[in-house]
This record gives structure tokens, C-alpha cells and sequence, in this order.
């Protein structure tokens, strides 16, 4: 009697340490990052007396792994930031900065800036066109969508 107690007392502690064992690498592989393996290398120009960004707006797939360049070929230092990548670069005039390789993890639409103050004048596109310039104003928007064919 006391043998299959032991057995089924046995038996019932494995059968609950592969469940937890089990739910728990479950939820580490659903929620693991999922790179797709793509690479892309992105160039955003800031025009000479613009104050703008050229383009503004960049889309990529979750998933990618990016690069940005920004080129300033205006006569005055400028800033690219996109505060949810972590990136702040400043860039002299006529000069260009890479950022480190950026992951599109999640879904999203992440406000990329100037981060330097750039002096008077008018923005030249954005949502603040037309407007006198501000800190922030010179602005774009990386978009980061599901991957148009899922290679998961």
C-alpha cells in the first residue's frame, strides 16, 4: 500500500514538474524577438535651409534589423534622436552620421527629431510646415508594420 503511494506521489510530482517546466519555455519562445533576418541600410537627408528631413517618413517590417545615415548638407550642425531606439546623433555640417544597428521589435510609430537647436526660420515640411522654428519641430516617423509574408 504504502509502495503505491510512494509511486503515485512520484508520479503526480513529474507529471507537475514537466506542466510547469513546459509553460514556462512556451512563454519564453512566444515572446522571444522575432528577427526576420532582413537587413536594411536607410539614408535621411537634411536639405541646406529646409529644416526638415528628406524622407520623413521611413517604413519598416518588424523584425528588421536597420541602419540609419544621416547626411547634413546644410551649413549648420543638426541633430537626428529617435528616443524609443536610443539614438542621438549630432551631425556637423556636410558631414554624416551611421547609427548602430537598430532592431524592429514591436509594432509601432516611433517620432524621430532634431535634437540640436537649430536657430530662426520657417519649417520647410512635417507636421509643422509653415511654422515658425521651434526646438523639436524639424520632425519625422519610422513605422515598423508586420512583414508583408511571414517567414516564421
Amino acid at each position: 500500500m504504502k509502495t503505491r503511494i510512494l509511486i503515485a506521489t512520484i508520479l503526480t510530482l513529474s507529471i507537475v514538474v514537466v506542466v510547469v517546466f513546459r509553460s514556462f519555455t512556451l512563454t519564453k519562445i512566444e515572446t522571444a524577438p522575432f528577427i526576420s533576418g532582413k537587413q536594411e541600410k536607410l539614408t535621411v537627408h537634411i536639405s541646406k535651409g529646409t529644416w526638415s528631413f528628406e524622407p520623413s517618413n521611413i517604413d519598416i517590417e518588424r523584425g528588421e534589423v536597420f541602419t540609419i545615415t544621416i547626411v547634413n548638407d546644410d551649413d549648420i550642425t543638426h541633430g537626428f534622436a529617435v528616443d524609443a531606439y536610443g539614438v542621438n546623433e549630432t551631425v556637423p555640417p556636410h558631414e554624416s552620421r551611421t547609427t548602430r544597428p537598430l532592431q524592429a521589435g514591436q509594432n509601432g510609430t516611433f517620432a524621430f527629431y532634431c535634437s540640436v537647436m537649430c536657430g530662426e526660420g520657417v519649417v520647410a515640411t512635417g507636421t509643422n510646415s509653415g511654422s515658425p522654428r521651434g526646438h523639436f519641430d524639424m520632425e519625422g516617423k519610422i513605422t515598423v508594420s508586420e512583414p508583408s509574408h511571414s517567414d516564421k
